[in-house]
């Protein structure tokens, strides 16, 4: 099956100076036939406006969205969204991962979500001159 993706994320810390990373990606038992997605991270470590930068991927390992940091204040905020195929059925797990432990633990905050939407059979077939 053919599914589009989206999700929000934003975390919070109040503890801990360990410089980090962050990314994400995607673990489960089902079998992807592909994935490609946008991954988007607002940079800076407060709740203040701020520059996003992103980028594309086309596997289910991480992705590093947020450049180090080793701010005790962080709030981070990263978006997600593209198409996924899975050939077989499983679960589709969608995962954040930090290059080290921070320090103190992270807050995930009310109203971040992930979303799948059915689009269709796994085998999309493609009309007009696409490469």
């Amino acid at each position: 099956s053919t599914y589009l993706f989206e999700g929000q994320l934003h975390l919070s810390r109040s503890a801990g100076n360990t410089s980090h990373t962050t990314g994400v990606l995607f673990g489960g038992t089902a079998t992807l036939t592909s994935i490609r997605y946008m991954g988007e991270a607002k940079e800076g470590d407060t709740n203040a406006l701020a520059d996003i930068s992103g980028f594309m991927s086309e596997a289910a390992t991480e992705l590093v969205l947020k450049a180090a940091s080793t701010s005790t204040t962080e709030q981070v905020l990263i978006r997600v969204r593209g198409i996924v195929r899975i050939a077989n059925a499983g679960t589709f797990i969608p995962q954040f991962k930090y290059s080290a432990a921070p320090g103190g633990a992270p807050t995930v905050k009310a109203n971040s979500y992930f979303r799948m939407t059915l689009l269709g059979a796994g085998n999309v077939t493609s009309q007009g001159t696409w490469a």
